[in-house]
């Protein structure tokens, strides 16, 4: 009976036809070798797929992304594909849209920029291929919330190397800052980026902005604006029992350094 289908690819490409050469010199064999190939160039490019679906999951893979984003990814491409819808774009940023759209309706959080990173095709090829995406197929992609905030702190913290206490740290102070609309009208990433920024500079293991950001995909310059902004209300974002011991040298100068830094 064999195995199921795959439903990513057409009937017709579930199997493969092997001509032996074995023909006792007739020319036979040749000849349907040749009728074979041409059937094979006109059933819709089935190798073509499994080259692009073979990406997708190479650069799923590569940022940890589950399987059920690999499978979205597919479908979306072989839509594409099946409708010619992005005639004379990209393949690359095609696979790359796709991947964003996948992330965005699971409500995983990657950003524009990490797959911009990851897939290495120009930010602007990639968001016209989006853009027409969601027009095309009516795509809903939800936009990033809070707590996307508290999954982008953990993933640039475990980037970063930091102890699961001081993580916690960060985490709410982003939650705080949420809260509070304190950086109201700044994405996720750069609250997420300025609360590491701060938590990890009052437990006295700060990590560097430009290594925040390189982790981020964010200028160094923007963590540090908006770190300036949340140590004006740090008390109000952090936790009293975090200052029982000194986490930096407690004077306000150091404080103000780093944010100038």
């Amino acid at each position: 009976m064999g195995g199921p289908a795959n439903p990513l690819l057409d009937a017709s490409e579930q199997f493969a036809t092997i001509i032996s050469f074995k023909d006792g010199n007739t020319g036979v064999a040749k000849a349907l070798q040749m009728a074979a190939s041409r059937a094979a160039k006109a059933s819709g490019g089935g190798r073509d797929l499994n080259t692009a679906y073979q990406a997708i999951a190479n650069m799923c893979e590569a940022i940890s992304l589950p399987k059920n984003i690999i499978d979205t990814s597919r479908l979306l491409f072989k839509r594409v594909d099946d409708e010619k819808a992005l005639k004379g774009k990209r393949e690359d940023a095609i696979i790359a849209a796709c991947i964003f759209i996948a992330c965005r309706q699971a409500r995983v959080s990657r950003t524009f920029k990490e797959i911009v990173a990851l897939t290495k095709v120009p930010k602007k090829d990639i968001a016209v291929c989006f853009k027409l995406l969601e027009r095309l197929f009516e795509t809903h992609t939800p936009q990033l919330d809070a707590a996307s905030t508290d999954s982008l702190i953990t993933r640039y913290c475990n980037y970063l190397g930091v102890a699961v206490p001081v993580q916690r740290c960060c985490a709410h102070i982003g939650r705080e800052v949420e809260n509070d609309g304190l950086l109201a009208g700044r994405n996720p990433i750069t609250i997420a980026a300025a609360s590491i920024l701060l938590g990890t500079t009052i437990w006295g293991v700060a990590k560097p902005a430009k290594d925040i950001a390189k982790v981020a995909g964010v200028q160094d310059s923007t963590i540090r604006h908006a770190y300036r902004v949340l140590l004006t209300k740090k008390e109000a974002l952090t936790k009293a029992e975090w200052f029982a011991e000194p986490r930096v040298d407690g004077t306000k100068a150091d404080w103000e350094y780093l944010a100038k830094s």
